[in-house]
């Protein structure tokens, strides 16, 4: 593992922490969150093995699906409503932290796999498949 894979793990996890502020006060979810994140690239590398590289991005799209189920089938929360919070297509009254870099920064993490294709790079994709999810539970929290 070079210097790049190492400062993009470092801007990586800051960014997660930074994204995930909110749950701080919930050290479950948290570490939830946080137990995924080495499963989630595991899956991901798995199935980039098993397709092969032209297929792209389909091991982010395995993490992504995966997690997602998991948080819908945890929390308990209907897939629809899930995927609005976590897109920003829903918007609950008590939601106040509704603003771009929560979308965009896990984005730009999510395709760091297929943009470098290496263990680091999945691991920094699986952070921010689990952002996303991590934004989910927020908005979640905040509808309750």
């Amino acid at each position: 593992m070079g210097l790049p894979d190492v400062a993009m793990l470092g801007v990586a996890l800051a960014a997660w922490a930074w994204i995930l502020a909110g749950l701080w006060d919930r050290p479950a979810e948290i570490a939830g969150l946080a137990l995924a994140v080495p499963l989630l690239a595991g899956v991901g590398l798995g199935v980039d093995r098993v397709l092969g590289s032209a297929w792209g991005a389909a091991g982010v799209v395995a993490m992504a699906i995966l997690g997602f189920a998991a948080l819908a089938g945890l929390s308990g929360a209907s897939p629809q409503t899930l995927a609005g919070f976590i897109f920003g297509l829903v918007k609950p009254v008590g939601w106040t932290g509704d603003h771009l870099l929560l979308r965009v920064v896990p984005l730009m993490m999510a395709v760091a796999h297929p943009w470098r294709r290496s263990f680091p790079g999945a691991v920094v994709s699986a952070l921010g498949v689990s952002a996303f999810l991590g934004i989910g539970l927020m908005i979640l929290h905040a509808a309750g």
